[in-house]
């Protein structure tokens, strides 16, 4: 099914238009659809992919009572993929697309914060009158909710950053599909990050600590590209060990259980096979 859907993106530029315009109403069907064109295609026909499924979100900001920093954000996801893909095919690297992900979503959020101050300043007010609400519900108010412009810019990055990460892993994935069925499993599992470029992640992380809590998610950006590395090393051991797939069923519910007390363990395990390989003394663990 996922295959003929990635055949059926790229088959031409009405269809890619078509499956990003439906892939609002699925998470990251539209963005990894504009990811797939631009690695597969080059990075003219994604613009155009991107510019003519912009065009009715615009439409749909002017007829609807949305925010407009919503329609922004879902516009700027798109743009974001093109940017994302071309690093990617141009240096075949996870950890240097993740980083120019990473710095892109970030001026895009501070630009959100120059360009549409008032939207920003209305959906606070929306999101504080919601927050009153559940605190009325619950009879107390909630603790620990820090709301200011910088934490729900920083919120808008974190969400750009991650969404694009994901839709890049499922547009690579679709790619392979086509013209390289199992590739892309290889490629997720030998995804690393530089030993120094680990060190600088966790230095800045552990620095933005010391800011207030409202930069709170600004300094959880640093972590997302160990994450995702824990997450390949994760995936690498299940097919080395030759677990069965529920292992990694069991992986991805765990959030659910124990929090981001697996985010932690995640950041941990990355920043260790960074420093210390763990991917090649598994590999020859399990060769002796």
């Amino acid at each position: 099914m996922f295959k003929a859907l990635a055949e059926f993106i790229l088959r031409g530029r009405i269809q890619a238009i078509a499956a990003t315009l439906l892939g609002n109403f699925f998470p990251f069907m539209g963005p990894s659809a504009v990811a797939l064109v631009c690695l597969s295609k080059g990075i003219l026909q994604s613009f155009w992919v991107v510019m003519w499924v912009s065009l009715p979100l615009l439409l749909l900001h002017n007829i609807s009572a949305d925010n407009p920093l919503l329609i922004g954000i879902s516009v700027a996801s798109l743009g974001l993929m093109v940017v994302a893909a071309t690093v990617h095919q141009a240096l075949a690297s996870w950890q240097w697309t993740i980083l120019a992900t990473l710095a892109a979503s970030v001026l895009v959020a501070l630009s959100f914060g120059f360009l549409m101050a008032t939207s920003i300043d209305n959906l606070m007010q929306q999101v504080a009158a919601l927050i009153e609400q559940i605190s009325a519900m619950q009879d107390k108010p909630l603790q620990e909710v820090v709301l200011s412009k910088s934490s729900l810019l920083g919120v808008v990055a974190l969400v750009l950053s991650v969404g694009c990460v994901i839709s890049m892993l499922i547009a690579r994935w679709w790619q392979s599909l086509v013209y390289n069925p199992g590739g892309f499993q290889e490629e997720f599992h030998n995804f690393t990050i530089e030993s120094k470029t680990a060190v600088v992640l966790v230095g800045v992380m552990l620095a933005g600590m010391l800011l207030p809590k409202e930069y709170l998610y600004w300094i959880t950006l640093p972590t997302i590209p160990l994450l995702f590395s824990g997450i390949a090393l994760i995936h690498y051991w299940v097919k080395l060990s030759q677990l069965g797939g529920h292992w990694l069923v069991l992986f991805y519910l765990s959030p659910f259980l124990v929090g981001t007390l697996v985010a932690m363990f995640l950041v941990g395990l990355a920043l260790g096979d960074s420093l210390l390989d763990i991917r090649g003394r598994l590999s020859k663990y399990k060769n002796r």
